[in-house]
């Protein structure tokens, strides 16, 4: 089980660098976008909240490999391998606590300088637009925004869209790929609490029932969940 765990950390230590790394590209963006003309930077809020909840699933795996391992009660080579596996976790997500505090602070900058780019020449074209003596402007037209430049606005745009969507679909296969090696640790621990009941004197038709037991309180469960669903959806549609 200790093993599963540790290997669940290391695939999210791998998933907080990747969007790490995308966090720091959007800021660079960001940064060479001095004139906010634009739209580098738009999207760092999102990857900030992304980088902040798998940071904190991260830290949430290390504490739970750090307790199965405490709790080993087994001596030898391999409880010591697994404190020391957890030390060195511990410090690689320090190390990215620091990398994205640094990282946030670089940002928040970089936005804060952006935005007041765009300030000023919001504020400018409006004095622009608004001649001194306004019976003696003449509109000018528009200058048109050729087929060329409008497809590779869209094709830029298409391209963030893409890159955001694989950032979730691997975020999100990552998230299952953990909940399989947490399945797989459980059920195994299931078994070893039924070997133990067996060797404790427990007979197999208690053990069963008690299985019974937690399967009829699942389903109890599932059932006042989506009657509570359902109640919320009374009072909405008849009395919202």
């Amino acid at each position: 089980m200790a093993a599963a765990i540790g290997n669940s950390c290391v695939k999210q230590l791998k998933l907080v660098r990747r969007e790490l790394t995308s966090y720091e590209s959007a800021i660079t963006s960001c940064e060479s976008d001095i004139s906010g003309t634009s739209n580098g930077g738009d999207n760092l809020p999102a990857l900030r909240g992304a980088l902040t909840a798998s940071l904190s699933t991260l830290t949430r795996l290390l504490d739970d490999f750090d307790g199965v391992v405490r709790a080993d009660g087994t001596s030898g080579d391999r409880r010591d391998k697994n404190l020391a596996r957890s030390r060195d976790l511990r410090n690689q997500r320090n190390d990215l606590a620091r990398d994205i505090s640094l990282a946030n602070t670089k940002a928040d900058g970089a936005l804060t300088t952006r935005n007041r780019s765009r300030l000023l020449d919001n504020h400018q074209q409006h004095r622009t637009s608004t001649p001194d003596n306004p019976y003696g402007h003449v509109p000018t037209q528009r200058e048109p925004v050729s087929r060329a430049d409008g497809n590779t606005r869209e094709t830029h745009a298409l391209s963030r869209v893409s890159a955001a969507l694989d950032e979730y679909i691997e975020s999100g296969l990552a998230s299952l790929g953990d909940l399989r090696d947490q399945t797989g640790a459980l059920k195994g621990a299931q078994r070893k609490v039924r070997d133990i009941g067996v060797s404790l004197g427990l007979g197999g038709e208690t053990i069963r029932w008690i299985e019974r037991r937690t399967s009829q309180d699942r389903w109890v469960f599932y059932g006042g969940c989506a009657f509570t669903l359902f109640m919320f959806f009374v009072i909405y549609h008849y009395l919202g």
